[in-house]
């Protein structure tokens, strides 16, 4: 969740901090229809990262470790998009 919020803070959005608040923040659109610059979360709103294109999601797995890229299939079930 700090990395979404550092990423957009550096385009000019303000969001919030926790993954649940951000999500709430954003517009919901259908996980089938995410487009790169969209935020994806886990369902139960744990983690969250940023879509990148082609089937691939950048995050910080958990303070201390590197952020790194994976698959959207990695857990990720939730979308939404700023503006």
């Amino acid at each position: 969740s700090g990395l979404v919020q550092g990423s957009w803070r550096a385009a000019g959005v303000s969001l919030p901090r926790v993954v649940g608040a951000q999500m709430s923040a954003v517009k919901r659109v259908p996980f089938s229809s995410v487009q790169p610059g969209d935020i994806v979360a886990y369902g139960d709103m744990s983690h969250n990262g940023i879509y990148i294109g082609n089937g691939k999601v950048i995050h910080a797995p958990r303070p201390g470790k590197s952020v790194e890229v994976t698959s959207l299939s990695y857990g990720f079930s939730v979308a939404g998009r700023v503006g």
